[in-house]
Parts: C-alpha cells; structure tokens; sequence
C-alpha cells in the first residue's frame, strides 16, 4: 500500500473482514502510529455503530505491552520458569554422552527445546516439550543420583 491513507488502509481492512464476526474482533494490532491511530478511530467507530462494541485499547505497541505484562507476570511467580527451560534445554546441548544416557535411561529420544527470553509469548513448543519430557527427566536425575550414570554436570546445574 505504500503511502496509503487510513481511509486506504480501512478500505483495504474492511474488504478482507467483511465475512468474519466483527463481535469477536478483540483488537488490531499497530506498525506506526499516526496512520494507525486514525484507522482505530475509524474502526472503534464501525463497530460501535454497526455492532454495539469497542475494540480492546492496550495502546500503539500492542505486542511489546503484552509481552512486557507476560514477563512482568512471569517474574512476579517466583517460579524461576525462564531459568528452568533454560537449564532443561543446556543440560543436553552438546553433550552427546549426555544424550545417550538419558535415552538409556528413560527410553526418550526426544530433548527439551531452546527458550528465547526476549521472545516469552513465542515459547509455546518449549513449554509444550519440557512439559511432555518431565516425567523422562526426572527419571534420569534419578538414575544418576543413585550412581547408574556419571553425573557431570548434571547435580550443580541442578541444585542451582
């Protein structure tokens, strides 16, 4: 659209969501604020006159917000779930050895995935993984712990 309007881009917007229940229209998200600002206007008019409604208003970043809440709510769990994945995921990386004997022990080939902390609304698969290989993880910590396999690493990164 290059320098379209906000009438352009309403236009555009409105062609494609013609089909769709505007009643369950939560909100739109926003790349730069000056034509968006407008197009919201536009937009929270629509539906209050066609459907009775307002969109939700979490501000002209909408991403960046909901990120930062989901981080800030994240922390203030105490929980430690971002170190958690992280350990999950390094305690595996590179180590060959490491990934036989787990396999060995628990019967699982499949590894925890890497967490991307600037990216925690993206993190879906990782939590999803560490979920499903819990169970396969606390079988090994328990082999090694009664001396089946070398530790390593594997009781300081725990404990930590």
């Amino acid at each position: 659209m290059g320098h379209g309007t906000a009438d352009d881009t309403w236009k555009t917007i409105n062609d494609s969501i013609s089909r769709l229940n505007l009643a369950k229209l939560v909100q739109i998200l926003m790349d730069g604020p000056h034509v968006n600002w407008k197009l919201h206007k536009m937009i929270q008019g629509d539906l209050k006159q066609n459907v009775e409604l307002t969109l939700l208003n979490i501000g002209s970043c909408n991403l960046h917000i909901v990120h930062g809440a989901f981080r800030d709510g994240l922390h203030a769990t105490g929980w430690n779930v971002e170190r958690f994945l992280s350990w999950l995921y390094w305690l595996f990386k590179d180590s060959p050895a490491r990934r036989e004997d787990f396999s060995a022990a628990t019967g699982c080939t499949t590894y925890p995935l890497k967490m991307c902390c600037h990216r925690r609304l993206e993190n879906v698969e990782v939590c999803d993984r560490a979920m499903h290989v819990l169970p396969a993880i606390r079988k090994y910590i328990s082999a090694v712990t009664s001396g089946k396999y070398p530790t390593t690493c594997l009781i300081r990164l725990f404990e930590t």
